[in-house]
């Protein structure tokens, strides 16, 4: 889907949980337009395992926000509390997606490609945002 065309509110259901790629992988430009566009959209979760990026803003009252862990710029979201900390570590986050506790409804993914034999390349740190793609829609 091209940027321009992309609308959070038509895009996110009610409840939805939106999960992205940690650390350096993380699609800022996606996530700065999911923070620009988060006020017009249902209430709805985000989940992240590790984010260095400030793109998306702690201060929405219709996010709730669900994370590995409260370390580096993801502290900001538990500055109150860390009642949505995940208490597991990293490697079992993948397992915890796909057995349902841990769901991610809308996946933000940013790819570089196509290379020459057509394929797209996601990167490092997608590994729990593949263990969710039986949940993805469309």
């Amino acid at each position: 889907m091209a940027p321009e065309g992309l609308d959070f509110s038509q895009l996110i259901r009610d409840g939805e949980t939106i999960g992205w790629a940690e650390a350096t992988a993380e699609p800022v430009f996606l996530t700065r337009m999911l923070d620009a566009q988060a006020k017009r959209c249902p209430p709805f979760r985000v989940f992240f395992a590790l984010t260095f990026s400030e793109a998306f803003a702690a201060s929405h009252a219709n996010v709730t926000v669900t994370a590995l862990g409260g370390a580096s710029a993801g502290r900001r979201f538990f500055a109150s509390g860390a009642d949505n900390v995940v208490p597991a570590n990293i490697s079992d986050i993948s397992n915890l997606v796909a057995s349902g506790r841990l769901p991610i409804d809308v996946v933000l993914l940013q790819v570089s490609g196509p290379d020459e034999t057509g394929r797209y390349n996601a990167g490092l740190g997608i590994e729990h945002l593949h263990a969710s793609s039986a949940t993805w829609r469309g």
